[in-house]
């Protein structure tokens, strides 16, 4: 088992340079408490807020009443001594938009706001120390196309960390830095067992975006792209020089078992067989997490306690 060190701290940039007209902006708890959570998911919906900003109120109904409240604070402080022509300062600390699960028929039951930092807010948390790592990213300009994807990776790493703790296990996730020159996962992860002091290899995940049909210039389907960068990766110089390690697995999840098979056909067709990579569907995945059995090119298959 390996214990490489988490990758190295990101250069500061120079968008999150205190600008004339950022007033100092009390803080308050839940204020705190959200900023502090979009810092590290990047994304939360409204309903993960209620669950994971600590609660104050007696009630549960008032707890969420804040922290809409607070929301809606965070979403309209802007500064109106500001000049008009500055677009930065027309935007409050979050940005909010509607989203709606894709695999619920009923949408109007299943909408909700899905928030996240703009370049302000990102400014403020860094400002108030809530980002000393430099992980936290501006959601100003993000496409809203790509919040299911967001949301589904925090999802994942949500349901994985309960079913690990019912095992005295412990999920370490490291996000937002992991773009590279060549890669660009959306989540590297431990399984850290506290009673030894060991965890597991270096895990990256790959989680398959709603949007289909996305390819390069040569006819490939990006995912496959994906993959193939980090067989180039594995064992790399480049590798060890950006995160430490050289060997790590790549768990693929995709939507449906259709689209598993069909990857795995693909993987085994361009040789890439060997234990690194390993995929499974959703539906799987979701049904026993612990006990997913991820499948390789080579028809192996192994459970993510195994790795």
């Amino acid at each position: 088992s390996m214990s490489p060190t988490q990758p190295p701290r990101r250069k500061h940039k120079t968008l999150l340079r205190r600008k004339k007209g950022d007033r100092p902006y009390r803080l308050l708890g839940l204020s705190k408490a959200i900023l502090q959570i979009l810092v590290s998911r990047f994304v939360a919906r409204t309903t993960d807020l209620y669950r994971l900003v600590p609660q104050a109120a007696r009630k549960q109904t008032d707890h969420e009443r804040e922290i809409r409240a607070a929301l809606k604070r965070l979403r309209e402080e802007y500064d109106p001594h500001e000049k008009k022509d500055d677009v930065d300062r027309r935007w409050g600390y979050i940005r909010s938009v509607s989203w709606s699960d894709p695999t619920i028929e009923n949408k109007i039951e299943y909408t909700c706001l899905v928030h996240g930092l703009t370049d302000r807010g990102l400014r403020l948390a860094r400002d108030r120390g809530l980002d000393p790592d430099h992980m936290g990213r501006s959601f100003q300009e993000f496409s809203t196309d790509h919040v299911d994807h967001e949301l589904r990776v925090n999802d994942m790493g949500d349901a994985l960390r309960q079913e690990l703790a019912k095992h005295g296990l412990e999920l370490i996730v490291i996000r937002i830095t992991l773009k590279r020159t060549h890669i660009h996962p959306d989540l590297l992860f431990y399984i850290y067992d506290a009673t030894t002091d060991t965890r597991s290899a270096p895990i990256f995940l790959e989680y398959e975006k709603q949007k289909r049909g996305h390819y390069d210039d040569g006819g490939k389907p990006q995912i496959i792209k994906k993959l193939e960068a980090l067989a180039a990766y594995y064992n790399s110089a480049e590798c060890y020089k950006d995160f430490n390690f050289r060997n790590f697995y790549v768990v693929t999840i995709l939507r449906t078992e259709r689209k598993a098979n069909f990857l795995l056909k693909d993987l085994a067709e361009r040789g890439l067989k060997h234990k690194t990579f390993l995929v499974a569907s959703e539906p799987e995945f979701k049904a026993n997490l612990l006990t997913t059995q991820y499948r390789t090119a080579a028809g192996e298959s192994y459970s993510i306690l195994d790795l």
